[in-house]
């Protein structure tokens, strides 16, 4: 009986394990890259910071995450910052997220603050 037990038990664990992954793998990952302005401020870049992660209370938004490039490849021709954020479909990304005031207000602050801009989404389904 015991070992019935603990067979069930692996058995739940690998099932989750295997649940997890699938979510893990099929998201829509929406990444936006940007080079702020000479002219733009630390102050005001910490002030768009502090916007972006409001995003992360957006219906339909799974992760957010902020970050500055660090790599040593200097291949980021002047790119100097990325959001990355995920979504479990295009409906939460364009129905939900897109249109959301607190989207559209972001983009009133953050864009006129950027030389450069570049937005690219893809599915990771692997």
């Amino acid at each position: 009986m015991k070992y019935k037990y603990i067979t069930l038990v692996v058995f739940i664990f690998l099932s989750c394990m295997e649940e997890n992954k699938k979510q893990i793998e099929n998201q829509l990952y929406h990444i936006v890259l940007f080079q702020f302005k000479d002219s733009t401020s630390e102050a005001k870049i910490e002030i768009i910071k502090k916007a972006a992660l409001e995003l992360s209370k957006i219906k339909g938004v799974e992760n957010l995450t902020w970050g500055q490039n660090v790599s040593p490849e200097k291949l980021n021709k002047g790119l100097t910052h990325s959001l990355t954020m995920t979504f479990k479909n295009e409906y939460d990304r364009d129905s939900i997220y897109l249109p959301h005031p607190t989207h559209v207000d972001f983009g009133e602050v953050f864009v006129p603050e950027l030389e450069n801009l570049v937005v690219y989404d893809y599915w990771s389904n692997n």
